[in-house]
């Protein structure tokens, strides 16, 4: 698949004036690069590192960036996103085209909600809890025709067998807060984005999450714990096998 944004906080430019973060180039050849030209809004390029990379801090104070471009065209799609949250229990988002003169109840968002819930558009609203949410984690969301994903670290934690139907693609989008709400503020670190105007097939998934893990130096969820369970049951048998003294070795 080929990204329809890709941010990276590797590519953040400072504003001169105020230091803290005024751009991000998108990677993809969509251009939709991250911007935010109000220093009251800019988010920081943190000092702290996460495996050696940069990410940007979002304090929960109005701070965000707006998209270029429209990264989302259709319902189905892709998105990872690298993170953390320190965000105080309610409405947070990473990323969202919510507006409200255009799409309020039919917008494209992800984020987080009550403590550590997380949040897929309005019609996807328990997708499950995120795990140790202030270290860096992995979030993966797979929309296709009819189910909708969503991983953290590897790890499936939540799924509904209907499409995010409806959805209004064709408002501008924002990282960091709930669309234009002036509200609901991301708290935390975002590492990169990655968004695909289609859905993905595991072993692409698999792939770029095992990437940006070694890329964080995040622990995945361990392979075996991934596989099905006929497989899984195989692997545990080669293991015991192993580990007991049973194989006959002929020069």
């Amino acid at each position: 698949g080929k990204t329809s944004l890709h941010l990276d906080a590797k590519q953040a430019k400072k504003d001169p004036r105020s230091g803290r973060v005024n751009h991000i180039g998108d990677l993809s050849s969509n251009r939709s690069d991250a911007s935010q030209n109000l220093p009251e809004h800019q988010p920081t390029l943190s000092t702290d590192r996460w495996n050696g990379n940069p990410y940007i801090w979002f304090d929960g104070k109005r701070r965000f960036l707006d998209l270029a471009g429209e990264p989302i065209t259709q319902n189905e799609c892709t998105v990872l996103a690298v993170v953390s949250d320190e965000g105080p229990a309610g409405h947070r988002e990473i990323i969202s085209n919510w507006n409200s003169s255009g799409n309020i109840g039919t917008s494209f968002f992800i984020g987080l909600t009550k403590e550590r819930d997380i949040r897929i558009t309005d019609a996807f609203t328990d997708a499950g809890k995120v795990h140790n949410p202030q270290t860096p984690f992995l979030l993966s969301v797979v929309c296709n025709q009819n189910q909708v994903r969503v991983r953290q670290t590897g790890r499936e934690v939540a799924s509904r067998n209907r499409s995010l139907e409806n959805r209004r693609f064709n408002t501008p989008w924002v990282v960091g807060q709930q669309g234009n709400i002036q509200g609901e503020f991301w708290k935390g670190g975002i590492g990169s984005i990655l968004v695909f105007n289609e859905a993905l097939e595991n072993p692409e998934l698999e792939q770029l999450e095992s990437h940006l893990a070694t890329k964080y130096g995040i622990q995945l969820k361990n392979d075996e714990e991934r596989l099905d369970p006929s497989t899984q049951a195989l692997a545990s048998l080669v293991r015991v096998l192993f580990n007991s003294n049973e194989f006959i070795y002929l020069d």
